[in-house]
């Protein structure tokens, strides 16, 4: 059983000989360090890098989630922007993985890139903010429709991820410092996915006819009251 920093199966560090770390057949805890690209970059399972590039995977796992959700034939625009933003996630997790700037690596080219990621999001913000028509304007509580629940929780995830990588930086200090550029491009499209999400469930709700509830905060009282809104 071989083990890899991220699940890129065409990214050159994880295929050619020696980028991989043999474990044993049954899983035994061992504490030996993973695996980056080029092949001799070894860092500890809780290194900054291992906790980044785990966030967009697990980013990547609650996308499939909330994918397996939309079975409507009318949100299958919805279903192919997730796919696209999974294609892109994958990218970024090889550029992360790769503590190389070469665009070749043990005779492959690494996936980078290129700015087009973060334009695509904007073209879908667009969209979904024309469906949804006036911008969010309170606090709604998370849920709804099981597919619309799952892309509130994938929102989060987003953000989480995205806080990940802004300190991504600092908490690797000088040792890597191609990284900085790196994780300033994946901070960015995490802050930018994660409103595409928000907006994505609040607009599969709202095509569902599902009414969103909305919490509030009495000014004077302090008492938090949940209402009931619109579909």
């Amino acid at each position: 059983m071989s083990y890899r920093c991220c699940d890129a199966e065409n990214c050159p560090g994880h295929t050619e000989k020696g980028a991989r770390m043999e474990r044993p057949t049954k899983w035994s805890g061992d504490n030996a360090p993973t695996p980056l690209n080029p092949p001799e970059v070894y860092v500890p399972k809780d290194s900054p890098v291992i906790q980044a590039l785990g966030a967009l995977q697990e980013l990547s796992a609650a996308l499939g989630l909330a994918r397996s959700f939309l079975k409507n034939p009318e949100l299958s625009a919805l279903d192919e922007m997730l796919r696209e933003t999974q294609r892109h996630l994958y990218i970024l997790k090889c550029d992360i993985a790769s503590m190389s700037d070469e665009e070749v690596v043990n005779g492959k080219k690494i996936p980078r890139p290129d700015g087009g990621e973060v334009r695509a999001i904007d073209e879908n913000i667009s969209r979904l903010e024309a469906l949804m028509g006036a911008k969010p304007d309170r606090f709604i509580l998370e849920g709804g429709a099981p597919e619309a629940a799952a892309l509130f929780l994938a929102n989060e995830v987003a953000r989480r991820a995205e806080r990940l990588f802004i300190n991504l930086p600092i908490a690797v200090g000088g040792e890597y410092a191609n990284l900085g550029p790196k994780a300033n491009v994946c901070q960015q499209y995490l802050n930018h996915l994660s409103f595409q999400l928000y907006l994505m469930a609040r607009v599969i709700n709202r095509s569902l006819g599902l009414a969103e509830e909305s919490i509030s905060t009495d000014p004077v009282t302090g008492v938090v009251t949940v209402a009931l809104g619109a579909k």
